[in-house]
């Protein structure tokens, strides 16, 4: 932890703007980050307020286009991440065969990840997203 002394007379050089980006881009917390510099949270937020809100986007920026793109590639762990996270899907039902046990609607906070879908003889199947996901795939390959 440095210490500046009067955190309200301290004027960060760019060597520490650069820090604080590296710092963000990592994902790093804010009151670390603070901690660090030796300065409450507050005068972190009024000294980096640029570096903390555009470098936290571009880093979330970057990480969603490599998702997107392993979804796009068919990635089953990447479209249920993407569906749970998105969407506010849960598997948990669904991945239990537990599709019955569902609470409805109005008792939950997210959306059973369970699909119903015709077979081949035109009977109604209970699937989890990740099999629908499957299925899907291999229909368009």
């Amino acid at each position: 932890m440095r210490n500046f002394g009067s955190e309200q007379n301290w004027v960060p050089d760019m060597a520490d703007r650069e820090l604080v980006r590296d710092l963000v881009m990592l994902g790093c917390p804010d009151h670390r980050i603070a901690t660090h510099f030796g300065v409450t949270k507050r005068r972190l937020l009024e000294v980096f307020a640029y570096e903390l809100a555009v470098y936290s986007d571009q880093a979330n920026t970057e990480v969603m286009k490599k998702l997107y793109a392993r979804c796009m590639q068919g990635d089953i762990k990447a479209i249920t991440f993407w569906m749970e996270r998105r969407a506010g899907w849960t598997t948990q039902a669904a991945e239990n065969n537990n599709v019955s046990n569902v609470k409805p609607v109005s008792q939950r906070n997210s959306l059973p990840i369970a699909v119903v879908v015709r077979d081949d003889n035109n009977e109604e199947q209970r699937v989890s997203l990740t099999e629908y996901a499957k299925r899907t795939l291999k229909s368009v390959s």
